[in-house]
């Protein structure tokens, strides 16, 4: 673009540095322009920066498809300013369409690339250690900030422990997923374990040796205290040794204990078999109060658990659940219920191999 430009209302010629002034004065604009040289596109009137000839859309810009005229790297600012929308709610109307210009992602992971040697400049560790050592959200005065604010405003020191506040997200879960929980959502749930295959290997990251290792040490304290109340055949897998999958269902389940017979016990311990290829029909789950809890579930702990046992008698398991609470509380009574449960166990597992011994011999 030259030095001058032609003004769009009256055609006189002036310096490009001059538009401002000029148009802003120019007796004829309002009559031939319409709206204020705020809102005029000079962009696309001087077929200049995005506007510019030779350009492709997608890979040089992206189009509003709500103001098509608009044109820009990225939509997010604009759909949130203009339109008071969020990217994904604009992609709910427009299936597929793209928010980003190709060419400036692509030059954004060049440059995280060569700078840090990674492609997203959140991965690079020494940006993760400067963001801990400036974050001050846990900080003793800021802390007490925040609750004297959540107070003032809310009456309790976390917003999520209002009733309201929690009423008012469940209504918006139920009215976009269809669930109070959007964890409960079929939708969601496919949409995670196609996300985690395609990047991991396995339907949830938590799988992962490399999660397992970096943030549990198994078992924990609970389960190791309940290991103490188990009888011998009773096997650990909550480390991802196990896994159990109803058929139809997206995911599948790690059980915390397994029961195994006498031979599978057997050999097990003589031949180091991988517990996946001996078959269980009984499990034992040791749930937390907190992560088990309504909070995380939406469910209720009867229903949570109702749930959980639904799961294993479709796949033609037993299951006995222990809450943590429980565990502590009474721990006399959870061990009768461990033994109980595992005598009730042996015997249907006696009778289906007397029936099966029975119909295997001849007449």
């Amino acid at each position: 673009m030259s030095g001058t430009v032609s003004c769009p209302a009256c055609g006189k010629t002036i310096a490009v540095k001059g538009i401002p002034k000029h148009t802003n004065g120019c007796a004829l604009w309002s009559k031939v322009i319409g709206v204020p040289p705020s809102q005029f596109n000079f962009d696309r009137h001087f077929k200049r920066k995005l506007y510019a000839e030779g350009l492709v859309e997608g890979d040089d810009y992206v189009r509003c498809l709500l103001c098509p005229d608009h044109r820009a790297k990225r939509l997010s600012d604009h759909l949130r300013i203009v339109h008071g929308l969020k990217v994904a709610a604009y992609r709910e109307q427009f299936p597929g369409v793209e928010v980003n210009a190709q060419k400036t992602l692509k030059r954004r992971v060049a440059t995280v690339q060569a700078k840090f040697g990674v492609s997203n400049v959140a991965q690079a560790e020494e940006v993760r250690v400067l963001l801990r050592r400036k974050n001050r959200s846990q900080e003793p005065e800021v802390v007490a900030k925040r609750k004297a604010t959540n107070l003032t405003r809310y009456g309790h020191e976390n917003p999520f422990g209002v009733y309201d506040i929690q009423q008012r997200i469940r209504d918006t879960n139920l009215e976009r997923f269809g669930f109070s929980n959007p964890n409960q959502s079929p939708v969601i749930m496919a949409k995670r374990v196609a996300t985690n295959r395609l990047k991991y290997g396995v339907d949830h990251f938590f799988q992962t040796k490399g999660f397992l290792k970096k943030y549990f040490h198994l078992p924990n304290k609970l389960e190791q205290k309940v290991a103490g109340m188990l009888p011998e055949r009773v096997v650990y897998t909550g480390d991802g040794a196990y896994w159990v999958k109803a058929k139809g269902s997206l995911r599948a389940r790690n059980p915390d204990f397994i029961v195994l017979s006498d031979g599978q016990l057997r050999v097990q311990r003589e031949k180091g078999i991988d517990l996946n290829d001996l078959r269980t029909s009984a499990v034992v789950e040791v749930l937390g109060c907190y992560w088990h809890g309504p909070k995380f579930t939406g469910q209720s702990r009867t229903q949570h658990k109702r749930e959980m046992v639904a799961y294993y008698k479709a796949c033609g398991i037993m299951c006995l659940v222990i809450w943590e609470d429980e565990v502590h509380k009474h721990p006399k009574r959870v061990t009768a219920r461990i033994q109980r449960f595992v005598g009730r166990w042996k015997t249907e597992w006696l009778a289906r191999r007397q029936k099966r011994d029975a119909y295997g011999s001849p007449r």
